[in-house]
């Protein structure tokens, strides 16, 4: 064999041996990346998790007690009963259920006391004086005018001030004395225009009978419209 055959056949058998051991060394080095780059991954999924829950608003318990809102904000209550068809029956909706009538009374204190007006009287200081103190078993009971200061809402005042009528007629403080407070229930439903039309229509039953039938009327209706006492 020629010497240059010897030394092409060496060389081959160098490239067979070397080849395999490359290869392995190829697939070593490959699993080894594919390790590290499943690593990172990893890694940057953990990290993205991590960021999301971080910046993600926490879930906020339900307020079962809270009250739901049935009516717009006062002070400036639109009358609902404005645009009804004056056919229909009377509206019930509670244009001045307690949330509102709570507004409309911080805005009124409020501007008082701008005005410097700071000699309103405390209703439910009265209240106890006329008829002993709060109810314990009452739901937050307040001292209520039977026949409402002012109502909310044309319709509700156009039906207040004729109720205002009969007692002023029948020597019936409304605002201060005894006969038009009660203790009452502190809930939803009760400044409503139905109750005010149904007190309304008690007083005017009872008109013409003499004071005391008058009284007799709105303390009445003060127990079975509003749920108050005595």
């Amino acid at each position: 064999m020629s010497t240059i055959k010897i030394v092409i056949k060496e060389a081959l058998d160098v490239i067979e041996e070397l080849v395999p051991e490359a290869a392995r060394a190829v697939a070593k080095k490959s699993t080894r990346l594919s390790a590290k780059t499943r690593q990172i991954r990893q890694q940057i999924e953990a990290k993205d998790v991590e960021l999301s829950r971080s910046q993600r608003t926490p879930d906020r318990a339900p307020d079962h007690d809270a009250p739901e809102r049935t009516t717009p904000s006062a002070p400036g209550l639109r009358d609902p009963d404005a645009a009804r068809d004056p056919d229909a029956p009377p509206s019930t909706w509670p244009d001045a259920d307690t949330e509102a009538a709570n507004a409309a009374t911080a805005a009124a204190r409020q501007a008082a006391v701008e005005a410097g007006d700071l000699t309103a009287p405390d209703f439910g200081e009265l209240t106890t004086t006329f008829h002993g103190p709060r109810p314990p078993d009452m739901e937050a009971p307040h001292g209520h005018h039977i026949v409402f200061k002012k109502g909310v809402g044309a319709r509700q005042q156009a039906l207040i001030a004729q109720a205002k009528e009969i007692l002023e007629r029948n020597g019936v403080d409304w605002y201060t004395g005894p006969h038009n407070l009660t203790w009452a229930p502190n809930v939803a439903g009760q400044h409503n225009i139905a109750n005010v039309r149904e007190v309304l229509q008690r007083l005017q039953a009872a008109d013409g009978a003499g004071r005391e039938a008058v009284i007799d009327a709105l303390r009445g209706a003060g127990r079975d419209v509003f749920g108050g006492r005595p």
